[in-house]
C-alpha cells in the first residue's frame, strides 16, 4: 500500500510536469510527452575552463548584451545630440518673371538659426549621463553574472563528485543482487517478513539517494549552461 501511495503520488507530479511543458509548448492537452532519449551528456568539471567560461558569459549572456547595446544607443544619442549644436541650414531659390522690378527676376537665399543661447547643452550632458550610468549597470551585471556562473560551478562540481563516487560503489551492484537473494529466501520462508521489510527500507532508500544524485547532477549541469548562456562541451 505504501508502494503504490508513493507511485500515485510520483504520477501526479509527473502529469503536473506534463501539464506545465504543454503550456509552455502551447501545444493541445491531449498530447503525451515521452522521453525518447535517456542519455544526458554531461562532461567532467575538470575538463571545463571556468576563466575561459567567464570571459565568453560577456558575449553570450542576454542581460549584459543588451546593456552592452543600451550603452551604443546612448553613445549614439550623444552623436546625434552634439550634432544639434551646429545649427541647419537652409537654402532656397525663386523665380519671378513680371511680379517685380525687373524681369525674370531670380533669387537665392540662405538662412541659418543664430546658436548664441541655445547650443543644446542639457540634452548633451544628458546622453552623458546616461552612458556614463549604464556602463556601471552593465558593470555591475558582469560582476553579478560572474558569481552566478562560479556559484554555478562549484554546485555542478559537488554533485558530480558526488554521483561518480555513488555509480563506481560496487555496493550498489550488490545490493541488487541482495534484493533477490533476500526475496527468494522471503518466499521460501527462510527470513521472516519483519527482516524482509527492514531489508526492503534500506534498499529503497539507497536506491533514493541514487536518483536523487543523477537528478541534483543534470539540474545543476544545467543551471550551470543556464548562467553561462550557452551549451557547455569539452
Amino acid at each position: 500500500i505504501e508502494l503504490k501511495n508513493e507511485i500515485n503520488e510520483t504520477e501526479a507530479a509527473l502529469n503536473e510536469q506534463q501539464k506545465n511543458l504543454k503550456s509552455l509548448l502551447n501545444i493541445s492537452p491531449f498530447y503525451i510527452i515521452k522521453v525518447e532519449n535517456t542519455n544526458f551528456n554531461y562532461i567532467d568539471p575538470n575538463q571545463v575552463s571556468l576563466v575561459s567560461l567567464l570571459e565568453k558569459a560577456h558575449e553570450l549572456r542576454p542581460d549584459i548584451k543588451r546593456e552592452q547595446q543600451q550603452t551604443l544607443f546612448y553613445e549614439k544619442s550623444l552623436i546625434y545630440e552634439k550634432s544639434q549644436r551646429i545649427p541647419d541650414i537652409t537654402l532656397s531659390a525663386s523665380y519671378d518673371q513680371y511680379g517685380g522690378v525687373w524681369k525674370d527676376f531670380i533669387g537665392f537665399g540662405i538662412s541659418f538659426d543664430l546658436p548664441f543661447l541655445n547650443r543644446n547643452q542639457g540634452n548633451i550632458k544628458a546622453a552623458k549621463i546616461n552612458i556614463e550610468q549604464n556602463k556601471l549597470i552593465a558593470l555591475q551585471l558582469q560582476n553579478i553574472a560572474e558569481h552566478e556562473i562560479t556559484e554555478a560551478f562549484y554546485n555542478y562540481s559537488r554533485t558530480y563528485k558526488f554521483y561518480e563516487e555513488i555509480e563506481n560503489n560496487d555496493l550498489l551492484t550488490e545490493l541488487d543482487e541482495m534484493l533477490g537473494i533476500y526475496t527468494k529466501n522471503f518466499l521460501n520462508r527462510n527470513i521472516s517478513m519483519l527482516e524482509y521489510l527492514d531489508f526492503m527500507e534500506s534498499y529503497k532508500s539507497n536506491k533514493q539517494i541514487v536518483l536523487l544524485s543523477r537528478k541534483n547532477m543534470y539540474n545543476s549541469f544545467v543551471e550551470f549552461q543556464y548562467a553561462v548562456g550557452t551549451e557547455i562541451n569539452k
